[in-house]
């Protein structure tokens, strides 16, 4: 939770806004059903291919890609032969070839993986507890990154 209200600090203004307004209509919406039913709506809704493909994209863009942005924030160089074989980055201590070079620190990774799951966890519970229906409506009714593929089954 303490990873979530740091990047929640993170954001503009209005995305903080934009959150806070959403958490309030679904504490509001939620409470205002019994958990049973909620449960119930929850199982219905989540038997819905078109929902879970949804829920999907966006259990990847919070919980993974949008922790990714920092890191993959910058320039990118570019690569006569394509393949980055002839891209090199000096360092004090000698050049590294592209393709041997790590783009991430430990730090980071264990940053973006401790994020991921903590945000993956409080989803699926919260799921779980039936407390997160609005949001699985919300997915029947329209696909919030229309976008980015659908899932695809046979993908491993």
């Amino acid at each position: 939770m303490d990873n979530f209200k740091e990047e929640k600090r993170e954001l503009s203004d209005d995305e903080r806004r934009f959150l806070t307004d959403m958490e309030d209509a679904f504490f509001d919406r939620v409470t205002s059903i019994p958990s049973r039913e909620r449960r119930k709506r929850t199982r219905e809704l989540l038997a819905d291919e078109v929902v879970l493909q949804r829920l999907a994209k966006i259990i990847v863009l919070n919980g993974f890609r949008n922790r990714l942005e920092r890191i993959h924030a910058g320039t990118s160089p570019s690569s006569k032969t394509g393949d980055g074989t002839d891209i090199k980055v000096v360092s004090p201590y000698g050049e590294i070839p592209w393709n041997k070079l790590s783009r991430i620190s430990d730090e980071e990774m264990k940053r973006l993986n401790k994020g991921a799951v903590d945000y993956v966890y409080n989803l699926l519970s919260d799921l779980l507890d039936g407390n997160l229906w609005p949001l699985l409506e919300e997915l029947q009714q329209r696909d919030t990154l229309p976008n980015w593929d659908a899932p695809n089954k046979d993908h491993p």
